[in-house]
């Protein structure tokens, strides 16, 4: 922050306006019971752009809208998850795999209990799978196994999926949108 100060006074009081306590932007910092590693605001973005038009109807038909997209996103989520192989779903497994290949080189060095150390290239990490943490954070805030965490989880022999939050399995899932909105009647029924 000091270097910023320095190279830019105004983006350095700008970033201390919109967030005082300035670590709330960096990663490393993230509230980790929140399980979201998103640094951005994108999803807000895209719900806001598909209001655009709705945005200039009355408060009746605006809330109209937006029940029949989130109907539509409900139901589509829905179709999309009883296409899932197995209780992960396709994106997940994707970055499961990209980190079963970074793991190949990595290694790894067990405690006797439930602590690793990782060595991944010249950088050293811990991962407690009980607790499903690694220091690199990534673990611990997407709920997904990192490289160091895949790697761990291979020295105990143990299954990737087993250790993936159970927020992102597909039983959490299929809970979540079980939820439907009913459909009804226009004004002149």
């Amino acid at each position: 922050m000091a270097e910023l100060k320095q190279k830019s006074p105004l983006a350095w009081n700008d970033l201390k306006e919109k967030a005082p306590e300035h670590h709330r932007w960096c990663r490393a910092f993230f509230n980790e019971e929140n399980m979201c590693e998103l640094i951005d605001n994108n999803i807000a973005e895209a719900f806001n752009g598909s209001l655009l038009a709705a945005r200039k109807m009355s408060v009746v038909s605006l809330f109209e809208q937006i029940r029949r997209m989130l109907m539509e996103r409900i139901s589509q989520n829905l179709k999309e998850c009883s296409k899932w192989k197995g209780g992960i779903g396709p994106r997940i497994w994707r970055v499961i795999e990209k980190n079963s290949r970074a793991a190949n080189y990595c290694e790894v060095i067990f405690n006797g209990a439930a602590g690793y150390e990782i060595m991944h290239g010249e950088d050293r990490y811990i991962v407690n799978l009980s607790e499903k943490t690694c220091s690199c954070k990534k673990y611990t805030l997407s709920g997904i196994p990192c490289t160091h965490a895949i790697t761990a989880i291979r020295d105990k022999r143990g299954k990737v999926e087993e250790y993936v939050s159970s927020w992102l399995h597909f039983s959490t899932y299929m809970r979540v949108y079980s939820n439907v909105l009913q459909p009804m009647t226009g004004r002149n029924d």
